[in-house]
């Protein structure tokens, strides 16, 4: 299919320059040879711009080198298919800004040579309606958080300081009763302290104000300073970039997603460091919370809900989780969230 076929046709002309979808055809040295209107529109190009022009001008440039091998392979055994239904793809426009697409291949063989068809979707109003679904999704989940806070503040804790308001009541009288009363006196008074501040520690956990306040950055420093007044445990942060101070779903899914991974690592892994990485560029934020605790062996153990609970925050970010465990050199998890 050269060229000029494609031009001569007469179906393919009224389908091609009428679509609503993007489409494009390259030939065998992966060159522009056709580009529709819909197509100009979602890169910003005219169709003489990009006539004779690789592929790959259409692509971010840090995907050029493993686009090349996948259009070399495809070119090997083609077929029909979307492109990478399960991560988001990326075009390049003229201006220099992405898109998010979404792509489907077909190909044509005419005289020995491959023309390969795909058909481009510019998917943005799609990505940012299900940013906001999964946003309100984190939301939800927040506020009932809240409310649960709330109730245990209320009520447990309020129930819990009346019923150590009337243990202090018995203090004056326990002259009057011999040892073993008093002993269990002590205990029943300490268990009571240590049930409160338990208390105090899960509401804090469930809704923490300061994220609200002031922001992730803020945010995170306060649990890392918590962290080290009450472990022997060296935490450290470093941030890159700017505009760490998300308050909204992203700051709360990341701040809860930072906790479980420290958490974990102080639970499971006896580390004596732990390091915290925050990088925001501009298309995504990067998280990596590494320690030099004992390892596991991430193949063979069982998720459990700490990890699980990190994968479903980041899955509903449109995010991905990565972890990397060895028993020599601990525990990376690394966490990449679109923005």
């Amino acid at each position: 299919m050269p060229q000029d076929y494609i031009k001569d046709s007469i179906v393919f002309p009224l389908i091609f320059n009428c679509s609503v979808e993007g489409i494009l055809v390259t030939n065998s040295k992966a060159e522009i040879v056709r580009i529709n209107p819909s197509c100009t529109r979602i890169f910003g190009y005219t169709e003489e711009e990009l006539i004779g022009k690789k592929i790959e001008v259409l692509i971010p440039e840090k995907f050029h080198e493993r686009h090349v091998k996948h259009r070399e392979n495809y070119a090997k055994a083609p077929q029909v298919r979307r492109m990478a239904a399960a991560t988001d793809l990326y075009g390049l426009r003229k201006d220099a800004t992405q898109v998010p697409l979404e792509i489907s291949l077909t190909y044509i063989k005419h005289e020995k040579e491959l023309f390969v068809l795909a058909f481009i979707v510019d998917v943005t109003d799609k990505r940012k309606l299900e940013k906001a679904k999964s946003l309100a999704l984190v939301e939800g989940e927040e506020n009932e958080r809240r409310r649960i806070a709330q109730e245990l503040h209320d009520g447990i804790g309020q129930a819990i300081s009346s019923i150590s308001l009337n243990l202090n009541a018995l203090e004056p009288e326990l002259e009057k009763f011999n040892h073993r009363f008093q002993e269990i006196y002590g205990v029943l008074k300490g268990e009571i302290e240590n049930t409160m501040q338990e208390v105090r520690t899960i509401s804090h956990n469930l809704t923490p104000r300061i994220l609200e306040d002031y922001g992730l950055q803020h945010a995170l420093e306060h649990l890392c300073a918590t962290i080290d007044d009450s472990t022997d445990v060296e935490l450290h942060l470093h941030f890159n970039g700017e505009a760490l101070d998300f308050k909204d779903g992203i700051g709360i899914g990341l701040y809860r997603m930072i906790q479980e991974a420290v958490n974990n690592a102080l639970r499971h892994g006896a580390p004596k460091v732990v390091n915290v990485h925050l990088t925001r560029t501009d298309h995504e934020l990067l998280v990596l919370v590494e320690d030099d605790g004992c390892g596991f062996d991430v193949e063979n153990t069982p998720k459990g809900l700490g990890m699980n609970n990190i994968e479903s925050r980041a899955h509903l970010l449109k995010g991905e989780v990565h972890f990397d465990s060895n028993e020599q050199s601990g525990t990376t998890v690394s966490i990449n969230i679109p923005i």
